[in-house]
């Protein structure tokens, strides 16, 4: 993003927000020669400062002169009044976190059920299931095959978030972190007559 600061206003703005301020028609590229005919500097931009975005938000604070360069400056606001205010957000905002990071880890147990079933042919572990009343005995047993596995699956996933729940187990963090403590899915155990 550009910068320019007015010399007159002595404010920094972004290009568009310039383009606005100065009501005028400005080439596509503003080059020096037109920035100095309209009272404007360019102004460096630097890395925002560091912020929690959950609580605070970075804006921008003008500029300062260093060497005779323009740099923008940046100022961190809170975006809550109170201590109970901040404190609120921010446990509503680690509540979303979890959130989003259990359905990932059970969006990847969901995809191992899935390339489990595909194995087969089918098309996901729901697909497979809904051969369960079918009267093709090999589609049959697959299905219910498959739904003990995909139950033994659940169970124990289920069994280590109550291990998570109970204080006893760290959250993961994405599914690799249980995949070496969930039953291994095979169809080796499949019998058909």
């Amino acid at each position: 993003m550009s910068f320019i600061r007015d010399r007159i206003a002595g404010k920094i703005y972004t290009e568009s927000e310039f383009r606005i301020f100065k009501n005028a028609p400005l080439p596509a590229i503003l080059t020096q020669d037109v920035l100095e005919a309209h009272d404007a500097d360019t102004a460096l931009p630097v890395p925002l400062p560091e912020f929690n975005p959950v609580l605070e938000r970075a804006d921008l604070d003008g500029g300062e002169n260093i060497n005779g360069i323009w740099q923008v400056k940046y100022k961190v606001t809170p975006l809550y009044d109170t201590v109970k205010e901040r404190e609120d957000a921010q446990k509503q905002y680690d509540e979303n976190q979890k959130i989003q990071i259990r359905r990932s880890v059970s969006y990847g147990a969901l995809t191992q059920l899935n390339v489990f079933a595909e194995e087969r042919g089918y098309f996901s572990i729901d697909s497979l299931v809904l051969y369960l009343n079918s009267t093709n005995v090999q589609f049959k047993a697959e299905a219910e095959y498959g739904c003990s596995q995909r139950d033994a699956y659940w169970e124990r996933y289920n069994e280590i978030y109550a291990e998570v729940d109970a204080g006893t187990r760290a959250e993961p963090q994405n599914f690799g972190d249980i995949k070496g403590n969930m039953p291994i899915l095979s169809w080796d155990n499949l019998n058909v007559i």
